[in-house]
């Protein structure tokens, strides 16, 4: 195999699809070092900064060597499949983000197909333009059978009657079910209270989410309370990013480097030793960025 490589890139850059598929997936599991990725990034163009890949096949297989097949990816992915909601965010958001935009819209419309409602409201904004009418609706419609979480997606983005009918019927749906200790609904429930002109009764429900052991229902308790009572906010941050939450370690971090009370950012530092030494790698590094 070794030796047809330099034939496979040749037939490649000739517009060889089967040349391309079989280089590609020789490349995604990892038998050939950095520099065939290098080869294969300028078989697609990407090595050229262009905007279209010179070959979809190989770009596709690139798309999938840079996110679906790393293992911190397919960890992300098994947690998203169990039912962990901020997992499946998080997936969302790097098949959008990491790797080639295209593809990423892609996922996000395999996903809405298969009924994730979540996928098809990101889809409203990133997908096509002729398909975001049926996308809106097909969220619509996963909203409508009781998925609360499409339902705030889908609030967030409405306005006026629309906004107000989509958060009563994340709050119809969610409230009894968070009562049996949902934490996801618990999490929607606050999320659809803080979209409304109700936001102070968001709190009680992310602190039922946090109780119940979901991550980012701790981090949003924790921005809450920051201003009112920073150390129990802290605390809560802390707990978000100890559980596997990275915007509660981010939150942290960022306390440390816009400065303030020393007390304050002694005791962000603190939390952020303990979720390091829980193995959350976010937390480890608290060097600023620039």
């Amino acid at each position: 195999m070794v030796k047809a490589l330099p034939d496979l890139e040749r037939l490649c850059g000739a517009d060889d699809q089967g040349a391309c598929s079989v280089l590609a997936r020789v490349v995604a599991f990892g038998r050939f070092d950095a520099p065939t990725t290098k080869r294969l990034e300028k078989l697609t163009g990407r090595a050229e900064g262009r905007t279209f890949d010179l070959d979809p096949v190989a770009g596709r297989e690139l798309y999938e060597l840079r996110t679906l097949h790393k293992p911190k990816v397919q960890a992300w992915r098994k947690r998203c499949d169990a039912g962990e909601r901020d997992a499946c965010a998080v997936v969302l958001t790097q098949h959008l983000e990491v790797g080639f935009r295209a593809y990423g819209r892609s996922a996000l419309d395999a996903m809405c197909l298969q009924g994730n409602g979540l996928a098809c409201a990101r889809s409203i904004e990133v997908g096509p333009g002729s398909r975001r009418a049926a996308y809106a609706e097909r969220a619509r419609t996963i909203c409508q059978v009781g998925d609360t979480q499409t339902c705030v997606e889908l609030a967030d983005k409405a306005t006026g009657a629309e906004r107000a009918a989509l958060i009563a019927t994340a709050l119809e749906v969610g409230e009894p079910v968070c009562a049996t200790g949902d934490a996801g609904r618990c999490f929607d429930v606050a999320a659809a209270y803080a979209l409304s002109d109700r936001a102070a009764a968001a709190t009680p429900f992310y602190a039922k989410a946090c109780d119940l052991g979901l991550a980012m229902g701790c981090t949003e308790q924790g921005v809450v309370l920051l201003e009112a009572d920073p150390e129990l906010g802290l605390a809560k941050l802390g707990q978000g990013c100890t559980l596997g939450n990275e915007v509660g370690c981010q939150h942290l971090k960022e306390i440390i480097w816009n400065g303030g009370q020393a007390r304050h950012v002694a005791a962000a530092r603190r939390e952020l030793a303990k979720a390091c030494k829980a193995k959350q790698n976010a937390a480890c590094d608290t060097r600023p960025p620039w």
